[in-house]
């Protein structure tokens, strides 16, 4: 006889099949509204002087079932992952958690004096600094991120430089929805302002 066994919630949910199929709405939902944002993204981005190469790629959305255990959507755009220099900006959904907008630099795409202005560009948004040495975890747990507005200019620079990357992030909850795609497009135009100026 089998010792797997079902706590009654789980039996519950195993039950329903609402819970699988609302689910996968809200997924085409966020595939959808990442498409807009892609438009929007791809049309900020032409007034900029950004490398040819990285305006070139087409925005890619993609999606797993296992971040942390959790479900997951992402945009990449703009990309580039070219061995040693990437330059991506990601926007991502995390089911239970919130959407995330990160920029990430590496190689000839990091600029030498980007600590400085990324310490004056904050403002009023929560912008976080990765300070782990993996570029590809997403949370904001301290950890992996440290906010911005804790830091000084040398602290940072001394975290970019022992890492040899830039990845900053932001987050908003997902119960703000109505507001991702101002949001995101907002926290866009400021990095590419950023980046366009370093």
């Amino acid at each position: 006889m089998s010792n797997v066994k079902l706590s009654a919630a789980e039996l519950a949910l195993a039950c329903n099949a609402d819970v699988l199929l609302t689910k996968n709405s809200i997924i085409n939902k966020v595939y959808e509204l990442f498409g807009q944002l892609s438009e929007v993204y791809s049309n900020k981005i032409e007034a900029f002087d950004i490398a040819g190469e990285v305006k070139k790629n087409s925005p890619k959305i993609s999606k797993g079932e296992n971040y942390r255990g959790l479900a997951w959507v992402m945009l990449d755009f703009p990309r580039c992952f070219s061995g040693n220099n990437i330059f991506s900006i990601r926007t991502m959904f995390w089911w239970g958690n919130h959407f995330s907008f990160f920029v990430l630099l590496k190689g000839a795409y990091l600029p030498a004096n980007i600590a400085r202005r990324i310490i004056e560009i904050t403002g009023t948004v929560d912008w976080y600094l990765c300070t782990a040495t993996d570029p590809w975890q997403h949370h904001f747990e301290e950890d992996n991120m440290v906010p911005v507005k804790q830091l000084t200019q040398p602290e940072a620079e001394g975290i970019i430089t022992q890492n040899g990357f830039l990845k900053l992030g932001t987050k908003i909850p997902i119960e703000r929805w109505e507001s991702i795609e101002n949001f995101m497009e907002e926290n866009f135009i400021k990095m590419i302002h950023l980046l366009n100026a370093s």
